[in-house]
């Protein structure tokens, strides 16, 4: 197959600028006869056109610089774009976040923070497409030490072990120092955040984040990781050093069918409810066998008593559509069915899995991935507001009270897991049930919070989600094609910003 130097969306300005800054002047000069190098600018402060990010701005100005490493980015999905277009549509939502993030922060302009020069920078971002190239390197039979994949692959050739980038991707004996390298060049004392968020303790080795991280650490440099929790397993961090992200959300037009085991491909349905007074508590969710075992959290045991229930209060009748699905009893909804009903719902359970956090939470922040109906709803009208996230237990908190309990591939964070809390969302003014009561009485446990809950507080609640809905989304479409950005990128920086009077030596001072 013949390899274009294209970047697919990605902007020809940026590869130019992330090749010049790497010393390859010459050859940007010979292919497109001209070279691109970005001046240094002098960008003072953050200033967000955004309504919804002046609340609690920091009075001390950040900047950012994001590190030029084409071989993982840019030049990867140029020169392997059929098969980035493969893998990030075939692939999870959670391993699209490295891709997104990258892209988001490229966009970023000097009025939200970012700059140019290093040395000028309050924080420097890491991006890598690890699990992309991992992906590649498996299908191209390359074995990588570092990644502990090595059965029935060859072996990296001395040849490989000198190219420039301009044939295969690098191994992680090859990237992790290079990066070093270009980070070594400049302070390493300023925090420095790796943008690769994982899911797996298992997943994390394959694509050899491991490595990368250790090595960092070994070097002095000051390492964050920005992350879906707060969990030392997947990241190799102590959890002060993670800073939570919002999961990917699959929009409608990107319904992919291996996303999730309770998200595949069905025929879709109206939702159930349709009228003010007939109001919905939506679940969709694997069942999660092993939960138990690692983490306390029975789900089919949890929500059986809630299946098909019709709950009355003064001011409604509710609805509980609630499905966990199983290999023995299916009951899986097409993605586009999943965000209809998120955004027909009013109240969404947010509940444990393996792991303290999941994709619900940014699904019903995001109301069902499509966070841009709100304008369209209020001219119409509309009583579709979106589901309002109803958290049983601590554990996004970053606690783990009765039942929860420490398991496999996670650890008790005692830090929040919760996306872009402190001055943007106050998380404490929406809703939690105690988990030790519901698993005892699930169905009296919601009767009493809907009979204690006014019309009033749950329209409040709604207005918040509204505000913050482009915060959960980092994109719309394919990945690698898309130009439609959300605006999670800028909330994850106005995060990091936000923490950075924070920082000291041990971590996020918190």
């Amino acid at each position: 197959m013949k390899r274009r130097w294209t970047s697919h969306g990605l902007g020809y300005a940026a590869v130019l600028t992330a090749l010049a800054g790497l010393g390859y002047h010459q050859r940007v000069v010979r292919w497109y006869g001209r070279t691109s190098i970005a001046p240094t600018l002098d960008f003072p402060s953050i200033v967000t056109t955004s309504p919804t990010l002046t609340h609690g701005t920091d009075p001390t100005r950040h900047t950012f610089y994001l590190l030029p490493v084409p071989e993982l980015t840019t030049w990867l999905v140029g020169n392997f774009t059929s098969e980035a277009v493969h893998f990030y549509n075939h692939t999870i939502n959670e391993e699209r976040a490295e891709i997104w993030l990258h892209r988001g922060f490229e966009r970023l302009q000097h009025h939200h923070g970012r700059t140019e020069d290093p040395d000028e920078a309050h924080v420097v971002i890491i991006p890598a497409y690890l699990h992309f190239n991992a992906f590649l390197l498996r299908n191209l039979g390359i074995a990588d030490e570092a990644t502990h994949r090595g059965r029935r692959q060859r072996p990296v050739e001395q040849h490989d072990t000198e190219r420039k980038p301009n044939s295969l991707p690098w191994t992680a004996s090859l990237w992790g120092p290079e990066i070093i390298r270009r980070v070594r060049v400049h302070n390493v004392s300023k925090p420095h955040v790796l943008a690769v968020p994982t899911w797996n303790p298992k997943v994390s080795r394959k694509i050899g984040l491991p490595t990368l991280v250790h090595s960092l650490t070994r070097n002095e440099v000051n390492l964050y990781a920005l992350g879906l929790e707060r969990n030392s397993f997947w990241y190799h961090l102590p959890t002060t050093r993670i800073l939570p992200v919002p999961y990917v959300v699959a929009t409608a037009d990107h319904a992919i069918a291996t996303a999730s085991p309770a998200l595949s491909m069905t025929p879709r349905t109206p939702s159930t409810a349709t009228t003010p007074s007939t109001r919905t508590i939506f679940f969709a969710g694997d069942a999660r066998p092993n939960a138990g075992f690692w983490s306390g959290c029975h789900r089919a045991q949890l929500l059986f008593p809630l299946v098909n229930v019709t709950l009355s209060t003064t001011a409604a009748t509710y609805h509980m559509d609630v499905r966990v699905s199983s290999k023995t009893l299916p009951q899986r909804l097409s993605q586009a069915a999943y965000n209809d009903r998120i955004r027909t719902a009013t109240f969404c359970l947010i509940l444990c899995g393996d792991t303290p956090t999941s994709r619900s939470l940014a699904s019903a922040m995001s109301r069902g991935g499509d966070p841009k109906r709100d304008e369209k709803d209020d001219r119409n009208g509309s009583i579709d507001s979106g589901c309002v996230p109803l958290r049983i237990g601590s554990r996004w908190r970053g606690f783990c009270d009765a039942p929860c309990r420490e398991g496999w591939g996670w650890n008790v964070a005692n830090r929040s897991h919760l996306p872009f809390g402190g001055t943007i969302i106050d998380w404490s003014v929406l809703p939690e049930l105690d988990e030790a009561a519901f698993a005892t009485d699930p169905v009296g446990t919601i009767h009493t919070f809907l009979s204690t809950t006014s019309e009033a507080q749950i329209a409040v609640w709604q207005q918040r989600i509204r505000r913050h809905g482009q915060a959960w989304m980092y994109g719309y479409g394919h990945p690698v094609t898309s130009n439609d950005f959300g605006r999670a990128v800028e909330y994850v920086w106005r995060s990091l910003a936000d923490a950075l009077p924070r920082v000291d030596a041990y971590g996020l001072a918190e």
